[in-house]
């Protein structure tokens, strides 16, 4: 009997209903076994027990940040190589996305809904997906590696993430979040950047820098229509010395996926990049989480991952 592992965002809410459907669903067919994260980076660990346990399928419960810890537990796990080695195969991941903003979900057409997850496991409905690999400075100073399959930027998004992180969240995450993106339009400080990938150099100011696997940010944005989550190739966009009024005029053009055409907006294909800062800090937000600050370099694992999905 296959296994399936469902790893539980510790703060989602009716946690024991959730798992009493799911039993109703698949028990029987399948063997389940549940994790719950308790603090931040649990979903590393518990993701990687699961692969080292030989499980079939490795599903993430909880939003893009919760998505983003068991995609590194799974990067991160040398069984992972050992298993192809003797013969076993990897197990394949999948989602069910009952968290705040959901984004890689929208591109991959997840929805929260149990039947939709059951009916992808039952059919074996894998595609392959592609893992970005950022090298960072983190915030020791320290240089570190992490993975992420939706989108990392910098700029204003990463100076948003910083100041959650950095905010008490007594008003809750919602509010919090808010309140720093207002914060940031009136104190943010477009960042020099100097940027050499595999196929062009860039260098000025940014107001924001997206590398994207997925296309959507920010809570449904589609930041990068054009990116697909199998082409072995991240989507670039890059929104230089754009004034903050420009930005939110063209919001609603940006919301619906359109291309903009401005002189200070470029989007660019690449499969590896170097961003190197040339004043100041420049914080780092990867799918939805604050890690470090550039200097980054970026490079695509092309298929890294079998995905459930449509």
């Amino acid at each position: 009997m296959k296994k399936v592992t469902f790893i539980l965002h510790g703060r989602l809410r009716k946690k024991e209903l959730l798992k009493n459907k799911i039993n109703q669903r698949l028990s029987g067919q399948f063997e389940l076994q549940y994790f719950q994260t308790g603090a931040s980076g649990d979903g590393i660990h518990l993701a990687k027990l699961a692969v080292e346990g030989q499980t079939d399928y490795l599903i993430s419960v909880g939003g893009d940040g919760m998505l983003n810890e068991v995609v590194n537990g799974y990067m991160n796990c040398t069984a992972t190589f050992m298993l192809q080695s003797q013969g076993v195969t990897n197990p394949a991941l999948g989602l069910l996305p009952y968290g705040t903003g959901n984004d890689f979900s929208k591109t991959i057409g997840m929805r929260k809904d149990i039947e939709q997850l059951a009916r992808l496991i039952e059919n074996d409905q894998i595609q392959p997906v592609d893992i970005g690999e950022v090298q960072y400075r983190s915030h020791e100073g320290e240089t570190k590696t992490r993975y992420f399959i939706n989108i990392t930027d910098l700029g204003i998004g990463g100076q948003v993430v910083k100041m959650v992180n950095q905010s008490s969240k007594f008003l809750g995450p919602n509010l919090t979040y808010k309140k720093a993106i207002i914060c940031s339009f009136f104190t943010y400080k477009h960042k020099k950047v100097s940027l050499t990938s595999d196929s062009f150099q860039w260098e000025g100011p940014i107001l924001s820098l997206c590398m994207a696997n997925g296309r959507y940010f920010g809570s449904g944005i589609c930041i990068a229509p054009q990116a697909d989550v199998s082409d072995g190739k991240i989507q670039l966009v890059i929104m230089g010395n754009l004034s903050l009024i420009d930005y939110l005029k063209n919001m609603p053009k940006i919301k619906k996926g359109e291309i903009l055409e401005h002189p200070e907006v470029h989007y660019e294909q690449v499969h590896t990049c170097r961003i190197v800062p040339l004043e100041g800090e420049c914080p780092v937000d990867m799918d939805g989480e604050f890690i470090g600050y550039a200097p980054i370099e970026l490079r695509i694992h092309k298929h890294a991952l079998k995905f459930l999905r449509e």
